[in-house]
C-alpha cells in the first residue's frame, strides 16, 4: 500500500503551558475552552497506516499529556515509522521521560526551552525549564536525536551562546528560532532585527 510522506497530529487538547502567543491564549482571551478530545489508538492505527514519518507538534496541546502517548511511540516503533515529537510541558515526572524515551529509541525529541533553562519561564509561563533541559539531557543518551528549539526574545536574545554551549555540551542540537507572533510595540520583541520576522498587521493583542 503507497504511504504518503508525512503528517503531523494534534492527538490531545491539553497544556499546562500558558505561552503568551500561543493559540491557546485566543481561546483564553474569548472566554473559550480549548477544543478538542484525545485521538483513541483505534484512529491513530488507521492515521500510521499511510504516513512514513509521523510529527507530534500540537498546535493547541502538548502530545506528553495523551494518556496513551508512550503506547503510541511503542507501536510507530514496531511499525518502523520515523517518529518525531515536539514538547515543551514539564509536567511529567523523570521517570516517564525514561520510559517514553525507550519505548522508541529511534524518535527525535525537540524541546522548546526559549532562553536559559532558569529564565525559560518568562514566555512559557508554567514551565520548568531546567527540569525540561535534563530530560533533554536524558533523551540524548537514549534517543536517536534531540534538538533545543530556542525561540528568540527581548529577555533571551544575549543568551544564545551560553545555551548552545550548554547544548554542544550534552550532545543537543541547538536550533534558533525567530518567531513573527509580535506586535508592533510588544515587551517580548527582541531588540536586534535579525532576531524577528517581521509581520504586519499581526491581529492578536494579549491582556496587559
Amino acid at each position: 500500500m503507497a504511504r504518503f510522506p508525512s503528517i503531523n497530529l494534534d492527538i490531545t487538547h491539553r497544556c499546562t503551558l500558558q505561552c503568551q502567543r500561543c493559540n491557546r491564549a485566543v481561546f483564553a482571551l474569548r472566554g473559550q475552552k480549548v477544543p478538542g478530545k484525545d485521538m483513541t489508538m483505534n484512529n491513530f492505527k488507521k492515521v500510521i497506516k499511510f504516513f512514513e514519518q509521523i510529527h507530534f507538534c500540537g498546535q493547541i496541546s502538548d502530545p506528553i499529556f495523551h494518556p496513551q502517548f508512550i503506547e503510541f511511540l511503542r507501536l510507530l516503533k514496531i511499525k518502523g515509522r520515523d517518529t518525531i515529537v515536539h514538547t515543551a510541558a514539564s509536567h511529567k515526572k523523570k521517570e516517564w521521560y525514561k520510559e517514553a524515551f525507550q519505548a522508541n529509541t529511534h524518535a527525535k525529541w525537540t524541546f522548546g526551552i526559549d532562553g536559559l533553562p532558569k529564565d525559560s519561564s518568562k514566555y512559557r509561563i508554567n514551565q520548568d525549564g531546567e527540569h525540561l533541559f535534563n530530560m533533554a539531557c536524558m533523551a540524548a543518551k537514549i534517543v536517536d536525536k534531540v534538538k533545543w528549539q530556542y525561540i528568540v526574545f527581548k529577555y533571551n536574545e544575549n543568551n544564545i551562546e551560553e545555551a548552545r554551549q550548554m547544548a554542544k555540551d550534552n550532545n543537543i542540537i541547538f536550533e534558533v528560532q525567530k518567531s513573527s507572533r509580535f506586535l508592533e510595540e510588544d515587551p517580548l520583541k527582541p531588540s536586534n532585527k535579525n532576531y524577528f520576522i517581521e509581520r504586519k498587521n499581526y491581529a492578536y493583542k494579549p491582556k496587559v
